[in-house]
């Protein structure tokens, strides 16, 4: 997801790097608003400076060539340190403007960056917000070749980040109604080995095989879905249960069954960026979120 406060007319790599991310050049028109004509002679006019195809085109849209893969990082680069020289400026003049890439979960997108685009939009109109949506390991990596300025983050977080904590966010087990475990106040780790488990894969949500094996006995991960309304509609269904975070039960606005689990577990969610990124922006992005999260309590 792109949101936009303030657009600069993306230049010819950044063109090139939005094609190779949606591998579609309607869908990279849309988010770059750029015409399909325009983003097309950008890509013929690259490939013939450089003297090669990047992209073979298809009915399903266009992957890149051996050739085209070669460059992206090159390229990558290039628009960081582009991005970076404009926050610069910027930041000399001591004016709030240029781009903030913020990388973010789904339930942290949902319940915070609408507020946080309102904020931006009332008090700093020449920023350009840029949201992209991924699971923890996505993040990372955006992180660690500069994809992005900042993204939320939770459990462990690399020694080559700088880790600004916001909240602690209690996991839940959720069961449907109907489960036996629904009649207990709160479910031990040995109560939960002792159904069908239902969790995203690795990389998804903190590491939760970590937690089970907390457990005395061996467990039973049924499903592996990606997706948390997935998930809980498997629940609801009867088909396992889950730990989730509450972070996410409040993004879903589900009515399903949750206990809370004894001893009690959590995942403590911050934002983290590299050493080397201190722009005005990504303070005000800091700062923002525990002044917003302090306001409603739940700042840690």
């Amino acid at each position: 997801m792109k949101v936009t406060i303030m657009k600069d007319t993306p230049n010819h790599y950044e063109i090139f790097l939005k094609v190779v991310e949606t591998g579609n050049i309607s869908k990279a028109s849309e988010a770059l608003d750029y015409t399909q004509s325009g983003i097309s002679h950008v890509i013929s006019a690259l490939e013939k400076s450089v003297g090669f195809k990047l992209f073979v085109r298809s009915s399903n849209g266009v992957a890149l060539t051996d050739n085209g893969r070669k460059l992206v990082p090159l390229i990558q680069n290039i628009v960081n340190q582009q991005q970076l020289l404009k926050q610069e400026v910027f930041d000399i003049n001591h004016q709030v403007g240029g781009k903030l890439r913020i990388g973010s979960f789904t339930s942290a997108t949902t319940l915070w960056m609408p507020q946080l685009i309102a904020h931006f939009h009332r008090n700093y109109p020449d920023v350009e917000l840029e949201i992209v949506d991924g699971n923890y390991a996505d993040i990372k990596h955006w992180l660690r070749h500069g994809r992005i300025d900042a993204g939320f983050l939770a459990g462990q977080v690399e020694d080559s980040f700088i880790f600004h904590g916001l909240i602690r966010d209690p996991l839940l087990v959720v069961m449907s109604q109907d489960h036996p475990l629904a009649q207990k106040e709160v479910v031990t780790l040995d109560d939960v080995v002792s159904y069908p488990i239902i969790l995203q894969p690795e990389g998804y949500n903190i590491d939760m095989r970590a937690i089970l094996n907390k457990a005395s006995g061996p467990y039973d991960i049924r499903y592996n879905l990606r997706d948390d309304i997935s998930i809980l509609s498997f629940v609801d269904s009867g088909l396992g249960i889950s730990i989730l975070p509450e972070l996410v039960l409040k993004s879903q606005q589900s009515d399903i069954t949750r206990r809370p689990l004894s001893p009690a577990e959590s995942r403590n969610i911050g934002i983290a960026t590299l050493p080397t990124q201190n722009s005005i922006l990504v303070k005000l992005f800091v700062t923002y979120m525990r002044d917003l999260l302090k306001e409603k309590g739940t700042l840690a």
